[in-house]
């Protein structure tokens, strides 16, 4: 599971390199109404292909009837799984963190900093390299486990916090700035994975309201959390 999640974010973290390519090119044809159109167009197609190829992957033992009382049920047992809980809300700032950095990443990079255009290089950069780490936790998580690679990250993370903190007192520049926050990221690509599929261990049954619930309390804490 830990493997597939970081396939999964990697995919996430090329958006971000792509999204505004692609939004720019749309411009340079037609008005920016058609990129709301073209993202529902997709969305449609996605749709269909999902309802004519996705085969349902969930065990015929485990499958429940589709009704809100059992569906709510679900969902309370997996917030009330101790063993799952503290996972998935350290995953939950994590997630805050990263939120964080990309809602100021512009004011940041861009003004403070002096990038000014080569903004979007360097943050696309920086996104490249995370989805790399996600390529690399995929492949070095079945050999370690996801335990010792996400809590290792962990404190790799809080060393690299506390070294950026102190520099950032005595003022830093954007050439020390961009490696510490990008290992930072790095850090986080270990970290929100692995937690992710540790947390939903216990779920094999419900393993779909589990992971419902788990990723609604992650995003909205992710979000209030962000600065």
């Amino acid at each position: 599971m830990a493997r597939s999640q970081s396939m999964i974010a990697m995919t996430f973290m090329v958006v971000p390199m792509i999204a505004p390519m692609l939004g720019q090119s749309v411009l340079l044809f037609a008005g920016w109404r058609w990129i709301f159109g073209i993202m529902g167009a997709i969305a449609g197609v996605i749709f269909v292909w999902a309802w004519v190829r996705l085969p349902e992957t969930l065990h015929e033992d485990y499958r429940q009837p589709v009704r809100a009382k059992v569906i709510a049920g679900n969902m309370a047992v997996a917030l009330k799984e101790r063993a799952a809980i503290g996972y998935f809300l350290g995953a939950a700032l994590v997630q805050g963190a990263l939120f964080g950095y990309i809602n100021s990443a512009q004011q940041l990079l861009g003004e403070h900093f002096g990038a000014g255009t080569m903004f979007p290089l360097l943050f696309g950069g920086m996104a490249l390299v995370m989805a790399s780490t996600n390529f690399a936790n995929a492949r070095i998580v079945e050999r370690f486990g996801a335990r010792r690679v996400s809590h290792a990250a962990l404190l790799g993370y809080i060393v690299i916090g506390a070294v950026h903190f102190l520099l950032a007192l005595r003022g830093e520049g954007l050439w020390t700035f961009l490696p510490l926050m990008t290992l930072s990221m790095c850090m986080m690509s270990f970290i929100g994975s692995n937690f992710q599929s540790i947390s939903l261990q216990p779920f094999a049954r419900i393993a779909g309201a589990a992971a419902s619930v788990m990723a609604f309390v992650r995003m909205v804490l992710g979000r209030r959390s962000a600065p």
